[in-house]
C-alpha cells in the first residue's frame, strides 16, 4: 500500500511537469475581443502547476508521516530495551 501511495505521488508530479512543459513548448493562444494575444497565464499552465504542487504536497506529507512513525517505533524499542535492563558486562 505504501509503494502505491509513492507511485501515485510520482505519477501526479510527472503528469503535472509534462503538462507544464507542453504549455511552455506549445503555448495556447488566448485572444481578446480585438484579436490580440493576452498576456495572462494560461489556465492549462495553472492546472499543470496545481497537479505538480499536489504531488509534492503528497510527498511531503508522506515523508512527515514516515518520520513520525519511525520516531515512534524507535522510542518504543528504546523503552522496551530499558525495561529489560542492560546486559551484564562479562569481563
Amino acid at each position: 500500500m505504501k509503494s502505491l501511495y509513492w507511485a501515485a505521488c510520482a505519477f501526479m508530479i510527472a503528469v503535472g511537469v509534462t503538462g507544464l512543459t507542453w504549455v511552455l513548448v506549445f503555448p495556447p493562444e488566448h485572444l481578446d475581443d480585438a484579436g490580440h494575444v493576452i498576456g495572462e497565464m494560461p489556465i492549462e499552465f495553472g492546472i499543470g502547476l496545481l497537479i505538480t504542487a499536489l504531488g509534492l504536497i503528497g510527498v511531503l506529507a508522506g515523508a512527515v508521516v514516515s518520520g513520525i512513525i519511525w520516531c515512534w517505533r524507535r522510542r518504543a524499542c528504546i523503552k522496551l530495551i530499558a525495561q529489560k535492563g542492560e546486559p551484564a558486562d562479562h569481563r
